[in-house]
């Protein structure tokens, strides 16, 4: 990043002209919408390269059926959106058949004929091109909209009205084809502008519901094992209120996005395009589908959102040097901020490549400039829209975002004039009593270089002409290289103290990342409300203590086939064809020092700490009942662990049995039994281990607690039992669709407690010296559920669960798994880590074995839990919002030895320090505190993508898991616990009596 702080350097383009005052105005008390993450989206169509307009055929080889997928260009203009949603479709979509399996009929093309409707004969699509077209989007990263042929099986009549039911046969085989091959679709669309009077033809509001209703009807059944389903997605046609309102209306329950298409500019043979782009009344004339839609919307009982299925502005393939230059990313950045302001989550843009509208060029796959465009946009702009004004020339068209994945919030600004630069001021409106700041002289006060600069992507044309199709982004040319690579898109970094300057024929992104408006600072959930509330910690004794290694996790033995509801979860996961030498998979475990795994024999050179799961049902006869029968035959087993203390392999512990207690999972064993073959074990453990100094602790039984069962069982092991597991699938089946319901209810949440309490009472008033530990807990079980066990909303559950163990004398806590399943610390697949690995890595590292009484005063959507600090001086305290719309300000007091209560931000009230909230300092000192925030991409739930103070996580190309990095914080301040997230707190400097450190 170059750094600049004169105001002409920065403005890059246009002669020196007139020079204009003007204030942008921005609202960051609320979100006045929200886009899906992937909003930026691209058309790819069907049209045959002899698809002329006005004399033009400007379409090439760009069809889906015949565009080269090999083109390098094309798939790292792809790739590097990371994900573009990509619609497949267009007007000849309600022309295409689909080949079948076993046709005889050759797959035809497209013919032209222009006695035909659109010009062309009906065109086929080969299931061999569908196959490549879909290896492609997969390896390059895109995300699939399908368009369906909507005109199969109807009549079209003299007056162009499409009559009958819609043929859904050949659908059906497509969509069951792609099931079959594993191919993900995103969405399946129904047909293409047959809206109201349609283009070519049109399709009666009620039919077309009736339509959509047996589409959806159709992607459940083919998809009825399917956890995730694709989108049903239509009617994508030219907004009429009255239509698409009944239409709407009787859709209620199968349509999931209404989409819209936007051509408001005219004919591309229209001479005056750029006249009416560079007119201001004519693009805020643009808004009026967005908010007539918006206002159906949100008058209905749908929960359907809208998109803006295809945009191409001018229609009949665009105008060459006009929709394909610089001047068409003034309509498009334009369309882009206006659509997002009014609640539409994605924006397809007409074309990826074809026509004289496509983001590449159709003949070179060279971007044009709105590639880069969009791909700004992608990279700054975030989910949440904020309300933005300008105040002076017409001229300028604002628009604001939160910035994606980072802090701070990034400005748009359009300049339509091409003989006046704009030196614009921004002010900002936050939650403080609706204060107004200006950035500008707001950082006057800051001392950071980091807090006193700005980012800024200035984008002009060659030459300052409109009609150029060469980008300069900051002065610099914007070109691929010669391996075909998209280039970096590199901001200049602008003194804050400075207005922006927006050079004429001008277009600017300006990300201020220092930005404290409530909104963007949250970075998860909306902006909502504030409340207050007090932790409460009593250190004057510990209430529990942990096993310095209290993080342990799982490995099964499931083979790749193990399925559970039609989903295949477990992959190469199994402990018998494990890939050993992945670096991730070291790394992940060695990040720990150590970690215990469960069920993991060959971890002894992982920095793992092993306890390994003996077959129990060995010499057992299993009756109709499902009661094992008859004596444990350790035969099997004695000869294991022979062998392992013979290789010189570190055991920490032998456990028999997997859920066999009570009535069991599959069998069951009587507890008086079990409890034999535990002093089985014992014996066996004490004989081989004779001449070791520490032998391996003997474990047992790995089950579902249940009370009176436990209890004879501990009673019966009195000598030889050292550790009692139980497991915990609490949330019920994987297959729930409630799970995240369950995980955000405080009630639910404390039913968890019950088992804890009544096995720590068990052992309490036993005579045993065994400690409890949780053996395995997945919380949902069959696997778990993708998307919700190992993603962000699951380290709710996860976190809670570990502070409610731990408060009640569990030694370790196992989750099931590290791997395999859908409910594994690391991906499957990829190895790289889901958010609760790192959520278990930060509670390894932070959070020491005494535990400390808590308790919260507030909301009961706060869950926090207190530790002294791991290896370090000081308490940890773990916060817990389960609350998407409100942030909790958090006081924390503490009582001492001497019974005396403080409160820690009072505390430091005298203490003299400088530092403001949320600002980095260079070294502890008694007026900080070390803060985690964990929050999830974008604020979904769904998210396995976790951020640590608004910043990414994730491994470097040497496979390190990356360093988890504090904010320090004033400790006068309250600890601000934004919407859905979680937040660790270290105090360096509280010493008390339960957290002797030396």
């Amino acid at each position: 990043m170059s750094q600049s702080s004169i105001p002409v350097a920065s403005q890059r383009s246009g002669g020196s002209g007139n020079v204009e005052e003007g204030r942008v105005f921005i609202n960051g008390r609320v979100a006045i919408g929200s886009t899906d993450d992937d909003f930026v989206c691209a058309t790819l169509d069907w049209w045959p390269p002899d698809k002329c307009d006005y004399g033009t055929c400007s379409w090439g080889r760009a069809s889906l059926l015949n565009l080269d997928l090999t083109n390098k260009i094309l798939f790292n203009a792809i790739k590097a959106f990371s994900s573009l949603k990509i619609r497949m479709g267009g007007t000849l979509q309600d022309k295409v058949i689909y080949q079948r399996t076993g046709d005889q009929q050759p797959c035809a093309q497209f013919v032209k004929n222009s006695s035909e409707m659109f010009g062309f004969s009906e065109g086929c699509l080969p299931m061999s091109r569908w196959d490549e077209l879909n290896q492609f989007f997969r390896d390059a990263g895109a995300v699939v909209i399908f368009g369906l042929n909507a005109l199969s099986g109807r009549s079209i009549g003299m007056d162009g009205l499409a009559t009958g039911a819609w043929n859904g046969s050949d659908a059906e085989s497509l969509i069951q084809y792609t099931v079959n091959k594993g191919y993900t679709i995103h969405g399946w669309e129904l047909g293409n502008e047959l809206t109201g009077n349609g283009v070519g033809a049109g399709v009666p509001a009620d039919q077309y519901a009736s339509d959509i209703n047996t589409l959806q009807s159709m992607v459940q059944k083919i998809y009825a094992s399917y956890e995730a389903k694709p989108l049903v997605i239509g009617p994508g046609g030219f907004f009429d209120a009255s239509w698409y309102t009944e239409f709407i209306d009787k859709t209620l329950k199968s349509l999931q996005v209404v989409t819209h298409h936007i051509y408001n500019l005219g004919p591309g043979v229209d001479d005056h395009l750029i006249d009416k782009i560079l007119d201001p009344s004519y693009l805020d004339g643009g808004s009026k589908p967005f908010q007539d839609l918006q206002s159906i919307l949100q008058n209905s009982a749908t929960s359907a959102t809208a998109w803006v299925g295809e945009a191409g502005g001018a229609y009949n393939s665009g105008h060459n040097l006009v929709t394909n230059a610089f001047a068409f990313s003034f309509w498009y950045l334009d369309q882009l901020g206006m659509a997002s302001s009014y609640g539409n989550k994605t924006y397809c843009r007409q074309t990826l490549i074809g026509g004289n509208y496509g983001l590449l060029n159709t003949t070179t796959f060279v971007p044009n400039p709105d590639y880069y465009s969009a791909l700004l946009w992608h990279r700054l702009m975030g989910r949440n829209v904020l309300s933005t004004s300008f105040n002076g020339t017409k001229k300028i068209r604002a628009y604001s975002h939160c910035s994606k994945q980072s802090p701070g919030i990034t400005l748009l600004l359009i300049n339509l004039d091409g003989n006046t630069t704009l030196r614009v001021q921004v002010s900002t409106e936050n939650d403080g009593n609706n204060r107004t700041s200006t950035l500008q002289s707001k950082n006057q006060t800051q001392r950071s270089n980091f807090a006193s600069t700005r980012e800024e992507y200035h984008l002009t044309a060659k030459d300052g002409n409109l009609h150029s199709q060469t980008l300069l982004l900051n002065g610099k040319v914007l070109t691929v290289n010669s391996s075909g690579s998209i280039p970096p898109l590199e901001p200049i970094s602008v003194s804050s103290l400075d207005p922006i300057t927006v050079a004429p024929f001008s277009v600017v992104f300006a990300r201020f990342p220092d930005s404290s408006i409530p909104v963007a600072s949250q970075r998860s959930g909306g902006s909502g409300n504030v409340e207050e509330g007090s932790v409460f910690i009593n250190g004057r004794v510990a209430i529990g203590s942990t096993d310095d290694d209290f993080i342990c996790a799982t490995l099964d033995w499931w083979p790749p086939d193990k399925c559970d509801y039609g989903t295949c979860s477990w992959g190469r996961a199994s402990l018998l064809n494990l890939d050993l030498s992945n670096k991730i998979l070291l790394n992940a475990i060695k990040a720990f020092s150590p970690l215990k795994v469960r069920m993991a024999e060959p971890f002894n050179n992982y920095w793992a700490v092993v306890i390994f799961g003996l077959n129990a049902l060995s010499g057992r006869t299993i009756g109709l009942d499902g009661l094992a029968a008859g004596a444990w035959n350790s035969s099997d087993a004695e000869s294991l662990i022979r062998y392992s203390a013979n290789k010189g392999y570190t055991i920490h512990g032998w456990e028999l049995g997997n859920e066999l207690t009570g009535n069991g999972v599959g069998a069951g064993v009587p507890a008086d039994q079990y409890a034999s073959d535990i002093n089985t074990l014992q014996s066996m453990v004490q004989k081989i281990y004779a001449g070791f100094e520490v032998k391996p602790l003997v474990l047992g039984p790995g089950g579902f607690f249940d009370a009176s069962w436990y209890t004879e069982f501990i009673d019966k092991t009195l000598k030889s039992l050292q550790v009692v597991t139980h497991h915990i699938y609490n949330l019920g089946p994987g297959v729930d669709d409630h799970l995240i319901d369950k995980i955000l209810d405080p009630s639910y949440l404390d039913g968890g407690s019950k088992p804890f309490q009544d096995l720590q009472s068990i052992l309490q008033t036993s005579a045993t010296s065994a400690t409890a530990w949780v053996g395995e807990a997945g919380g949902a079980y069959n696997s778990g559920h993708n998307l919700v066990t190992n993603a962000f909303a699951f380290s709710f559950w996860y976190l809670d669960q570990l502070g409610m163990a731990s408060s009640y004398d569990t030694k370790t806590y196992c989750r099931q798994t590290l791997i395999g399943g859908n409910y594994g610390l690391l991906n499957t697949t990829t190895f790289v880590p889901n958010p609760d690995y790192y959520s278990a890595l930060l509670w390894h590292r932070l959070m020491g074995r005494n535990v400390l009484s808590t308790s919260f005063y507030g909301t009961r959507k706060i869950r926090a839990y207190a530790h002294c600090s791991k290896q370090s001086p000081g308490i940890t305290l773990l916060l817990i919002n389960l609350d998407g719309n409100t942030t909790v300000q958090v006081q924390v007091s503490t009582e001492n030895a001497g019974n005396r209560t403080s409160t820690l931000q009072d505390t430091d009230k005298t203490q003299r320090s400088n530092f403001s909230r949320m600002r980095r300092v260079s070294k502890i000192d008694a007026s900080v505190r070390e803060e985690y925030h964990l929050t999830a991409k974008d604020g979904d739930l769904h998210s396995q993508t976790l951020l640590l103070n608004g910043k990414v996580l994730t491994i470097n190309s040497s496979r390190i898991v990356p360093p988890l990095e504090p904010i320090r914080v004033s400790s006068m301040d309250p600890v601000i616990v934004a919407p859905f997230s979680i937040v660790f707190v270290r105090f360096p400097n509280i010493n008390y009596p339960a957290c002797k450190y030396k």
